[in-house]
């Protein structure tokens, strides 16, 4: 698997915007079953917390700056 060690968490309502934007700047994302060198990934939260979105990344350069663009938690 790949290592995403660095997350940050959005609400549903950036998801869109946000993944049109990660795709721009750092590629397809890391799937499971495809594109296992990508270096960012989105997921959904889960039940217990359901307007939020998991962002996952390889590096914290690219969490500030996602957390700079689309904010988070």
């Amino acid at each position: 698997m790949k290592p995403l060690a660095h997350e940050v968490r959005t609400p549903e309502s950036v998801v869109f915007p946000a993944r049109a934007w990660c795709e721009q700047q750092w590629g397809e994302r890391w799937g499971v079953t495809y594109n296992r060198e990508g270096t960012w990934s989105v997921f959904w939260a889960g039940r217990d917390d359901p307007d939020q979105y998991r962002w996952c990344f390889a590096t914290q350069q690219q969490v500030l700056l996602f957390t700079l663009k689309w904010g988070g938690s």
